[in-house]
């Protein structure tokens, strides 16, 4: 991602600029689009605990509210950087690891390497923070997300400096403080995306009775990786941050 963002200050930014505008029309009706995945996904909990739960974080005052809330998800992708002092620039719009290739050793293992980030179909002028959500909540594990999320910001604008010194271009005009305060915001936007990515998975697919159990217990990763979600999403809200999009 640093390489990315260094290709993109480093060039004519009216290659860019102008050309791909954030599809609004993706944040209408999201009443409907919680509604109906959550629906699905309550399908994969086995007890009414469980689903008590995801309701008290789903219908809870704040955050309920705001993951249903259009205004504020515009906001997130259009302002939201702004205000933090974060320049708009290119964002991939579904990073994750399925949309990720790495490179092999010499040995032919996969090392940790990038060859290329795929699917582009939504790329976008916007918030770059959204990048960072979308990647760690989709791929990581609670513990995983929740420790990268510990030092990832400061390990980017690092590498990214880095990469502009090596072509004698000036640091990024922002910290990894601003990237850490835009994400509280961008993270709760993206609520949902463990929510309605495990019915993508799991819907479709017919387990043999030898893959019953395995499927049963990556159905249970999921389930607590979604949780972990909530938990950490409650907390932003709670904040008080963004309580004036509750009205």
């Amino acid at each position: 991602m640093a390489y990315f963002h260094k290709e993109l200050l480093c060039c004519d930014e009216k290659i860019w600029k102008g050309k791909f505008p954030i599809k609004i029309e993706m944040f209408e009706n999201l009443e409907e689009f919680v509604h109906g995945f959550y629906k699905t996904f309550m399908g994969y909990l086995k007890s009414d605990h469980k689903i008590d739960i995801f309701n008290s974080y789903l219908n809870d005052p704040k955050l309920g509210k705001l993951i249903r809330s259009t205004e504020f998800a515009k906001y997130i992708v259009t302002q939201s950087h702004l205000d933090a002092g974060i320049p708009t620039t290119l964002v991939h719009g579904d990073l994750w690891n399925n949309n990720i290739i790495f490179k092999r050793d010499s040995n032919g293992a996969i090392s940790n390497d990038v060859e290329a980030f795929l699917d582009w179909q939504i790329v976008q002028e916007g918030n770059l923070v959204c990048d960072f959500a979308r990647l760690l909540t989709c791929s990581c594990e609670g513990d995983i997300r929740r420790e990268a999320e510990t030092y990832i910001f400061e390990y980017f604008v690092d590498c990214l400096n880095t990469e502009l010194k090596q072509v004698g271009k000036l640091p990024v005009p922002y910290t990894a403080k601003q990237l850490r305060e835009s994400y509280e915001a961008v993270f709760i936007m993206h609520l949902m995306h463990p929510i309605f990515m495990m019915p993508l998975f799991f819907a479709t697919k017919s387990s043999t009775p030898e893959e019953k159990t395995i499927d049963e217990a990556r159905i249970d990763r999921c389930i607590l990786r979604a949780l972990h979600t909530c938990e950490d999403a409650k907390r932003y809200a709670d904040s008080g941050k963004f309580d004036k999009w509750l009205n």
